[in-house]
C-alpha cells in the first residue's frame, strides 16, 4: 500500500492551496447549527468541481446535510465534515478545517476508488455544536450500508482514540414576579432563584467525582437595574463517562435548580434539551491505521506526539457507539468491522476483541440494513 500512499498524497498536494482557501473562506462566514447554508454550499462546490462526485442534498430531511458519492466499489468508506460555528466566537472548534479537510482527502482518494474497488462518500454533518445533526442523520439511515468512516478534529498533538464524554443539556426558567426595584417586597426576584442555584451547584462540586463537569450560565438575566425580573433563564450541561452517571449526577443538580426556586418563592421549569451526546467507543482494530506514524496493529491504540506536519489534527476512524444507542459523534453501531484497506489480508481468521466486541477482519459488513429501535434521550 505504500505506493499508492504515495501517489493519494501528491493528489492532496496538488489541492492544498485551494483546500486552504477553502478554510479560510468558512473560518470568514461562520454559520450556527443547523444555519450552515453558505458553508454547505462551498463545501459542495469543491466536491462536484471536481467531475468525481455526485451529491445528494438535503439527507435526514436536514437543509444542511449531504452525500457526496465517488465510486461503486463494495467497500463503503465515509469522511465526516462537520460545519457549524459556536454563537460568538464563530469557528473556535475548527470546524472550518474539518470540512475543507475532508474536502481534501477526499479529492486525494477520488481518483483511486476504481482502483481500490470502493466507494466514497462525504458526509455533511450540520450541527455539531448543538442539535446533535450526525445522530439525526444515523436515526434516519444516511449511514446504513458504509463500513467506516473518519474525520479529523483541530489539536496540537495527534491522538487516535481521544476521549468523548457523553453529555446532556438542560433549560430552566424561573417565575416570580417582577416589579420595580423601589418595593421589592411586592417582588418575587426570579434573580434570587439565579443566585441561589448557582451557589448550591458550587457547593456541590466538592462531592463529585474527578471528571465530572457541570457547566451552567444565565441566559436572560433580566432588563434594566432598577426594574426587579420576573422571569430568569439559565441553561446547563454536565459531562461524564457515561450517560447513566450524567443521569445520576443530574438528579443531584436538579435538585439546586429545584432549591432557588424554593427560596426565593418563584416556580421553575426544567426542559431537557436535544444536545444528547452518548459515551464515545473507538474501534481498537482500526484507530490506529490513522496515525502518521504507526501501522495498523489489532493492539490497543495510544495517543501519540509527532513532528510530521499534521500535529494539528487528532483522527480517529471506525468509531462505534453502544449497541442500539446511537451517538451524534458517532457513525457506526456495534457490529464486524471490515478489513482496514491498509492492512494486509490475513491468512486465517483474525479475531481482536475491542470494547465494544470482538471483530473479525476477514468478513466486511456494512451498517445493518434493518436496525433496532433506537433508546431515545
Amino acid at each position: 500500500m505504500t505506493e499508492i500512499n504515495e501517489r493519494v498524497t501528491r493528489e492532496f498536494q496538488k489541492n492544498l492551496d485551494s483546500v486552504t482557501e477553502l478554510s479560510h473562506e468558512i473560518s470568514a462566514h461562520p454559520e450556527l447549527a443547523f444555519e450552515e447554508h453558505d458553508t454547505s454550499a462551498r463545501v459542495i462546490a469543491a466536491l462536484e468541481g471536481s467531475g468525481a462526485f455526485e451529491v445528494e442534498r438535503g439527507v435526514a430531511d436536514l437543509p444542511t446535510a449531504f452525500v457526496a458519492t465517488a465510486g461503486s466499489g463494495d467497500f463503503v468508506f465515509g469522511i465526516c465534515a462537520e460545519m457549524d460555528a459556536l454563537p460568538d466566537i464563530g469557528h473556535g472548534c475548527g470546524h472550518n478545517a474539518i470540512a475543507a479537510s475532508s474536502v481534501g482527502a477526499a479529492l486525494a482518494l477520488a481518483p483511486f476508488v476504481d482502483e481500490l474497488g470502493i466507494t466514497l462518500r462525504v458526509f455533511g454533518t450540520p450541527a455539531e455544536e448543538k442539535g446533535t445533526g450526525k445522530e439525526v442523520m444515523l436515526r434516519r439511515g444516511v449511514f446504513q450500508g458504509t463500513h467506516a468512516a473518519m474525520m479529523v478534529h483541530p489539536s496540537l498533538k495527534n491522538v487516535v482514540d481521544p476521549k468523548f464524554r457523553a453529555s446532556r443539556s438542560w433549560r430552566i426558567t424561573y417565575t416570580g414576579r417582577g416589579g420595580h426595584a423601589s418595593r421589592p417586597w411586592d417582588t418575587l426576584n426570579a434573580a434570587d432563584s439565579t443566585v441561589v442555584a448557582q451557589t448550591a451547584i458550587g457547593l456541590l462540586r466538592q462531592q463529585l467525582r474527578d471528571g465530572i463537569l457541570v457547566h451552567h450560565v444565565v441566559k436572560d438575566p433580566g432588563g434594566a437595574v432598577n426594574v426587579i425580573p420576573a422571569t430568569t433563564v439559565m441553561e446547563c450541561m454536565i459531562r461524564a463517562d457515561t450517560i447513566e452517571e450524567v443521569d445520576e449526577v443530574w438528579e443531584r443538580v436538579k435538585r439546586c435548580f429545584e432549591a432557588g426556586a424554593l427560596a426565593a418563592g418563584t416556580s421553575a421549569e426544567i426542559e431537557l434539551l436535544p444536545s444528547l451526546y452518548r459515551e464515545f467507543h473507538h474501534d481498537q482494530v482500526l484507530a490506529p491505521s490513522s496515525s502518521p506514524t504507526r501501522k495498523p496493529s489489532a493492539g490497543r491504540s495510544r495517543s501519540t506526539r509527532t513532528s510530521c506536519s499534521a500535529r494539528r489534527t487528532w483522527a480517529t476512524c471506525r468509531w462505534k457507539s453502544p449497541h442500539c444507542t446511537p451517538c451524534s459523534r458517532s457513525t457506526f453501531r456495534r457490529g464486524s468491522a471490515p478489513t482496514p484497506p491498509t492492512s494486509p489480508s490475513p491468512p486465517a481468521a483474525r479475531r481482536a476483541t475491542s470494547s465494544c466486541t470482538t471483530v473479525d477482519w476477514r468478513s466486511p459488513s456494512p451498517w445493518p440494513t434493518s436496525r433496532s429501535p433506537s433508546r431515545s434521550g
